[in-house]
C-alpha cells in the first residue's frame, strides 16, 4: 500500500490519470515497486518518467500474440501541492495481431485498476 492519499482517478483510452497527496519521490518509488512486483522492469528513463516493460520482443516476433509483452509509460509530476501520475500504454499490442491487441487492453485495465484499488482513497 502506498503512503499517500489518492484524490482522483480517471481512466483514459490509453491509460489513466491519478492525483495523489504525496511527493514525487514517494510516488515514483511506489510505482517502481508496484511494477517490479508485477514482473516489469524499468528499461527506459527514470522512475519519475520512464517505461516499464514485461516480456521479450524476440518471443513476440516469433510467437505473436501468444507471447506476453507489455510496456507502460509513467510520467510523475508535481503541481499545485499535488502529485500527478499519468499512466499510458507504451505499445498497442498490434504486433501480436488481434490476440496481442486484446491482451494489451486487458493488461492496461488490470494495471490501472490495481493501482487504484491498492491506493488510500480520501
Amino acid at each position: 500500500m502506498i503512503n499517500a492519499i489518492l484524490k482522483s482517478y480517471e481512466k483514459t483510452n490509453v491509460g489513466a490519470n491519478y492525483l495523489f497527496e504525496t511527493d514525487v519521490s514517494t510516488l515514483a518509488n511506489y510505482i517502481k515497486e508496484f511494477f517490479e512486483g508485477e514482473g516489469y522492469k524499468l528499461e527506459e528513463g527514470t522512475p519519475e518518467k520512464g517505461g516499464y516493460i514485461k516480456g521479450s520482443m524476440g518471443m513476440r516476433i516469433m510467437f505473436g500474440g501468444l507471447a506476453n509483452r507489455y510496456k507502460f509509460n509513467v510520467n510523475i509530476t508535481y503541481k499545485d501541492g499535488m502529485t500527478h501520475l499519468e499512466l499510458t500504454r507504451g505499445m498497442t499490442g498490434v504486433s501480436g495481431g488481434l490476440i496481442g491487441y486484446g491482451k494489451m487492453g486487458n493488461e492496461i485495465s488490470r494495471i490501472r485498476e490495481k493501482i487504484n484499488t491498492e491506493s488510500i482513497h480520501k
